[in-house]
């Protein structure tokens, strides 16, 4: 027991450190290279266990923009395979898990062939996909979802208050509401934490739907306090889609959960008094969310636009319906990227890449899906994930795919005792 506690304590400590850097980075202005944090990755990968290397890594997700987190994953995953292969010699992976990837990586080789194409991206996506299998295939995940739950959503509630406390610093309210300034993506060029507005509400939809399974399975208050407050932050995203399905998480939870009528209203009269409270002292509060959302009125029209331009780029040729553009689409054909996940697939690799990636995504819901969904509200998260995911990209934004990893969490065996 002891030698436990000792192991969780150096993984929380290796966490606390990172994320301590991070702060003073963001907000204090303090000079720490990229080399800091991949130094201490690389001591996490070599002091932690497989469980601990992975919850360590995980956690880290919502600052992936401003760490080199491509980097950090690899070094996870070389430790962890020498590790697993050469000192404990027991890596026993599922070879057909794994295939998908070498037919992506043949198709991007040959996109590049025939494009003209010079780019590495393909090296960043096998290392984001092989991270994402391995943690699937070897059930990282059994026996540990308040672990990995609590770390993911933690880190996503202190990297959007980060954001928050470093922009208003830099630019202040009344800057921020006069140029309807959207927080997140106002880095100056700088290395800092930041995501777009997308992103964030990516980030905060699975965050709040495992915090509501959580809670559900379990009773406890605390996922459910936190669950409030991503989705207090999550509303600095201003994203429609994440307003929208917040409010339906919280439905389906108050509903299966058979919520009291009087927990229920506590938590509308406590953000409706957040609310007034922050129009009370920020007048401008409610005008600045007003005018983005007229400001954005056309956007659903513009996605729209893009579906059906990317439609008719990817029937161009007898090649493109069948293998696609490769991951450099957006350069290719002169357009900004696609705004559906789905059909991205489509677009980068055709329709022989889009059953690969289908056939992957579906190989590893079959080898997590070991609790036979005895609960369906257990698939919410990763339901939601797909939701969102058609607004969005999915595989060109590498670290999606570990997002979708987390989401898969509930459908997880857990031995544990659901109430607990």
């Amino acid at each position: 027991m002891n030698n436990m506690k000792i192991k969780e304590n150096k993984a929380y400590i290796l966490l606390s450190v990172t994320l301590l850097l991070i702060a003073l980075r963001d907000c204090m202005d303090l000079s720490i290279g990229f080399a800091v944090f991949s130094g201490v990755t690389l001591l996490a990968g070599l002091t932690l266990d497989t469980i601990d290397r992975f919850f360590y890594i995980f956690s880290l997700i919502p600052f992936s923009r401003g760490l080199p987190y491509s980097e950090m994953i690899l070094i996870i995953l070389i430790v962890e395979i020498a590790d697993s292969a050469l000192v404990k010699k027991n890596c026993k992976i599922t070879a057909k898990m794994y295939l998908p990837i070498l037919g992506i990586i043949a198709i991007e080789v040959l996109d590049y062939i025939k494009f003209n194409v010079n780019s590495n991206e393909i090296l960043y996506l096998v290392c984001y996909m092989l991270v994402a299998t391995y943690v699937i295939d070897l059930r990282v995940l059994k026996n540990n979802e308040r672990k990995f739950i609590y770390g993911y959503a933690l880190g996503t509630i202190i990297a959007v208050l980060l954001v928050i406390v470093r922009e208003i610093n830099e630019l202040g309210l009344d800057y921020i509401f006069t140029y309807n300034v959207r927080f997140g993506a106002n880095t100056g060029e700088r290395a800092v934490t930041n995501f777009n507005s997308n992103e964030l509400g990516l980030y905060c939809i699975v965050a709040l739907c495992l915090l509501l399974v959580l809670s559900h399975r379990r009773g406890k208050k605390w996922p459910f306090a936190m669950a409030v407050i991503v989705t207090a932050v999550g509303l600095v995203s201003i994203s429609r889609t994440f307003i929208m399905l917040a409010a339906i998480s919280w439905l389906l939870y108050l509903v299966m959960s058979k919520t009291p009528v009087k927990t229920v209203l506590v938590v509308v009269i406590a953000f409706g008094f957040a609310f007034f409270l922050a129009q009370d002292l920020i007048p401008d509060f409610v005008g600045w969310i007003q005018s983005y959302f007229v400001s954005r009125s056309h956007t659903a029209g513009g996605r729209l636009n893009l579906v059906v331009d990317y439609f008719n780029w990817s029937f161009a040729s007898f090649w493109t319906v069948l293998f696609g553009y490769s991951e450099s689409y957006p350069l290719i054909l002169n357009s900004v990227a696609s705004h559906n996940g789905v059909q991205e697939m489509f677009v980068c690799w055709g329709v022989v890449g889009a059953f690969l990636c289908l056939y992957w995504i579906y190989a590893l819901v079959h080898k997590a899906k070991v609790n036979h969904l005895n609960d369906l509200f257990n698939a919410a998260p990763f339901l939601m994930f797909f939701v969102f995911i058609q607004s969005i990209q999915l595989f060109t934004m590498h670290g999606y795919l570990l997002v979708m990893v987390l989401s898969m969490i509930p459908i997880v065996n857990q031995e544990e005792c659901v109430i607990g």
